[in-house]
């Protein structure tokens, strides 16, 4: 199939397009003038068509048989740039595929499990709970997913929720990498905490695998298949490194000043903050999903548990020099 994919460039997107390839598929990738392309292999065709100027994909809609939508903010200094990409383009980009693609397969909308809630083991968020997102882009995410059930008539549409990405070419995750590295272990608030992960290759096997679904409306959490704790998480990732560590916990009601500072400090420079009062809120709280639909009805099976993700990913950063 010709598959569109937005967000392509990026370390889910990108691991997307390798997928795809890999799986005899030809994938068209939407790009910014100053995307880096250096993931992307060389023959791979791009488009520029920014998420906020789409129009240049009605040339190019009417021979795509899925699209992959995987661009999105995570981050942003205001509540409305989240709504602005994440669910106005969103909404956009599917109009377009209603007027242009009149061979379109799929829509393959990649989600988040913020677009859920918070869940512990024990009541651990399914397809069927109740949203009830904490954050803003949350919110948006869980507006996107609302807003394409409605384009399902025309075609049909698949939504993935992912919940924490790891894996190679992540820079996020690798700031911990590399404090585990220097021979700390941080926790930040509780370090029995517990929450889901899946490795950005599983991730990417299971957005492929959903454009050949055949349902006209369904929605996947996906995870590697365990709960884990930010110091199952530490500990292993200083096995595969063979670190010993000393451990330091944050204390939970140090996250709310600190997100203040942020963003005093945001307010002055500009710049995005790191820290923000939703983002305390979320990463004090614990993010179990269950991921066991998707396998039972897309016949999907996560491959890499957290030791051997882990294991890739160490020897990835350190081969690239990131660590």
């Amino acid at each position: 199939m010709r598959v569109l994919v937005t967000g392509g460039t990026g370390f889910i997107g990108s691991h997307i397009v390798d997928r795809l390839i890999s799986n005899g598929h030809e994938p068209l990738v939407a790009i910014r003038e100053t995307s880096s392309l250096k993931w992307l292999p060389n023959e791979v065709e791009t488009i520029i068509a920014p998420m906020e100027r789409l129009s240049p994909l009605e040339k190019i809609l009417p021979n795509i048989d899925a699209v992959i939508h995987n661009a999105g903010v995570i981050r942003a200094k205001r509540k409305e740039d989240f709504y602005r990409v994440n669910l106005t383009a969103t909404v956009d980009l599917a109009e377009l595929c209603a007027k242009y693609a009149k061979n379109l397969r799929k829509f393959v909308f990649v989600s988040s499990q913020a677009a859920g809630r918070p869940g512990r083991d024990c009541d651990g968020v399914c397809e069927s709970t109740e949203p009830a997102p904490i954050t803003s882009y949350g919110h948006s995410k869980l507006e996107a997913e609302r807003a394409l059930k409605d384009f399902s008539e025309l075609f049909p549409v698949a939504i993935i929720r992912p919940p924490v990405v790891y894996g190679p070419r992540d820079v996020s995750v690798l700031t911990y990498f590399k404090m585990v590295s220097k021979g700390f272990k941080v926790f930040p608030g509780d370090s029995g905490r517990q929450f889901s992960i899946v490795y950005v290759k599983d991730l990417a096997r299971a957005i492929v695998t959903a454009i050949e679904y055949s349902e006209c409306f369904s929605l996947f959490f996906v995870n590697d298949g365990e709960v884990h704790t930010w110091r199952e998480l530490a500990d292993i990732i200083a096995e595969e490194m063979d670190r010993r560590t000393l451990t330091i916990q944050l204390p939970k009601a140090a996250f709310y000043p600190a997100a203040m500072i942020a963003r005093g400090l945001s307010m002055a420079t500009g710049d995005i903050p790191l820290l923000t009062m939703e983002k305390a809120r979320e990463i004090s709280g614990n993010w179990v999903c269950d991921g066991s639909a998707i396998c039972e009805r897309m016949g999907f099976e996560p491959e890499f548990d957290l030791h051997r993700g882990i294991a890739e990913t160490v020897r990835w950063y350190r081969d690239i020099g990131w660590i």
